[in-house]
């Protein structure tokens, strides 16, 4: 996993060396050039560095990796006093899925398997057969499924603008402006009215966002197809979410089995971009790949199933606004791992975005109890899709009972 974090957190050492004139040789076998980015581009040796000046900003590093590791579990806490365990679990594991996942889906493409679309797919085939493992469907349960194509269509539709993304900008500038998920999702559920306008609920999204954005070091120069990209994922991410929230509580499938059919349907909208525009390319290149290119594609598919299960069983405890406010923290994992194996400095504006991320997600998640508690929200008075079957089967059970 580290070695696909080093190429993810080296690139901006790598544009000012190609600024300089220098080849990735020259980087290799320039002195210090495994050390952070502050050290590859200072121009004193190696040799002449203090070994207690290295052993002193080594120690500063280890205190802000742990500052930071506070800060989040801090944000999390809550989420283990009220909601419990599996809550938790279920959100540390889409944290770590969706950290992963970008940067093993970044090395692979660009360390010689640049099939965006193949890729997506094998995702969701694997998913399909992950979340099938405990038995195939039931008789009755595809008409159940059909209510979950529209949010496939529109998550399918993310996972590609996302993934072709990658191919024209960094993971840090991807990642920057999906930060501003929350944002998209938070007006789209005023304008179907799924929530009520107040500051209470404003603010801390707008703290997110803000935070999200200080955590990353944003490349200066990024095409703009990669901007249109992002801000088309986010909408579709605010769309899929919106409307997972409403299938979640589907007592006949469940979580695991509203991720297979999703994974299903985005499974065959995606399979056609694959055949058209890569075919076969994917599985011809695998025999002469890099073992780095092997082992990003491997874990990226662990990855991604893990995060198709976890999106599904966190949005039961956290709701859309909150799941995508919580993913924002993923960001700050890249900073630890960064101050921690890679020996990277933390620059103040990371810290400080730190701060306000997770200080958003504290306030967002103490605010939604007292502002639906007074005020219920137009769209919880609309029974949702699956709660009158799910009514049935209850009074079916009380009068056989």
């Amino acid at each position: 996993m580290f070695p696909y974090l080093t190429l993810l957190l080296s690139e901006r050492a790598s544009q000012q060396a190609r600024a300089s004139g220098l080849s990735q040789q020259d980087i290799l076998n320039k002195p210090g050039a495994n050390q952070s980015v502050h050290t590859v581009s200072t121009s004193y040796p190696q040799q002449l560095v203090d070994p207690r000046i290295a052993t002193e900003t080594r120690r500063t590093k280890m205190i802000c990796a742990q500052i930071l590791g506070g800060l989040v579990v801090s944000a999390m806490v809550p989420v283990l006093v009220y909601q419990g365990w599996w809550a938790f679990v279920s959100l540390s594991t889409l944290l770590l899925s969706l950290t992963v996942v970008q940067v093993a889906m970044k090395a692979a493409l660009h360390d010689g398997l640049p099939y965006p679309y193949s890729l997506t797919a094998l995702h969701m085939l694997l998913t399909v057969l992950t979340a099938f493992a405990a038995g195939p469907p039931r008789p009755g349960e595809l008409r159940m499924a059909l209510q979950t194509l529209p949010p496939s269509a529109a998550g399918g539709g993310a996972v590609l603008l996302h993934n072709v993304a990658l191919t024209q900008a960094s993971v840090s500038f991807v990642t920057m402006l999906g930060s501003c998920t929350p944002v998209v999702t938070y007006c789209m559920e005023l304008a179907v009215g799924s929530r009520d306008a107040t500051w209470k609920s404003a603010v801390p999204v707008l703290m997110g966002c803000l935070g999200g954005v200080l955590c990353v070091r944003g490349e200066h120069s990024a095409s703009l197809l990669a901007v249109v990209l992002v801000l088309l994922g986010c909408t579709s991410r605010g769309v899929k979410s919106i409307w997972q929230q409403r299938l979640i509580f589907l007592e006949q499938l469940g979580p695991a089995r509203l991720a297979a059919w999703a994974a299903v349907w985005t499974l065959l909208l995606t399979l056609p971009f694959a055949i058209v525009w890569e075919g076969a390319s994917l599985f011809r290149a695998m025999p002469g790949a890099s073992k780095h290119a092997l082992c990003a594609t491997l874990i990226s598919c662990v990855a991604a199933v893990l995060l198709n299960l976890s999106q599904w069983t966190s949005m039961r405890y956290l709701g859309p606004v909150m799941q995508q406010m919580f993913g924002n923290l993923q960001l700050v994992f890249v900073l630890i791992l960064a101050a921690v194996w890679l020996d990277e400095a933390c620059s103040p504006e990371q810290v400080l975005g730190t701060v306000i991320l997770v200080v958003g997600v504290l306030v967002a998640k103490a605010a939604p109890e007292k502002v639906h508690s007074a005020r219920k929200s137009r769209l919880s008075q609309v029974p949702q899709p699956g709660y009158q079957a799910t009514e049935t089967a209850r009074r079916t059970k009380s009068e056989t009972a």
